[in-house]
């Protein structure tokens, strides 16, 4: 009984495996979609592009992530519109609202912040140094 536990656990872990290893891909970058290229050329010149992944979500979207140097990934949907920026050194202040970059040098002065997802209502999750998460509403206004 107990060997066939294991046996199915295993069949599942590996199913998985072969599932997620075929639904992510490297591409080249003569790959990447033109209005992503575009759009690092034009607001990342202090970064060098390093790779690009595109990956197929359980839930059926597109998603490329795109890794720089100095530790800034940015992710995409599949329309090419940004859904997240993410550096644990502290993101570049141009992704930064002036609205949620008031409030977070009022409330959270020194704290550098780490992550902003851009949701499809236009609201935006923000993750600081500290552990704290912070939701704005699409008008940048503080939620919780």
């Amino acid at each position: 009984m107990v060997m066939k536990r294991v046996l199915i656990l295993g069949v599942v872990v590996l199913q998985n495996l072969v599932v997620y290893g075929q639904s992510r891909e490297r591409l080249k970058v003569e790959d990447i979609p033109a209005v992503i290229a575009q759009y690092a050329k034009e607001n990342l010149s202090d970064f060098k592009l390093k790779s690009v992944y595109k990956e197929l979500k359980e839930d059926g979207e597109l998603e490329f992530e795109v890794n720089f140097n100095k530790g800034l990934q940015l992710e995409f949907n599949g329309n090419s519109e940004l859904t997240e920026v993410e550096r644990r050194k502290g993101i570049p202040a141009q992704y930064i609202s002036p609205s949620l970059a008031k409030y977070i040098s009022v409330n959270y002065p020194m704290i550098q912040v780490v992550e902003i997802d851009f949701n499809k209502d236009g609201s935006q999750e923000v993750s600081l140094r500290n552990g704290v998460e912070l939701l704005f509403d699409s008008k940048g206004q503080f939620v919780k």
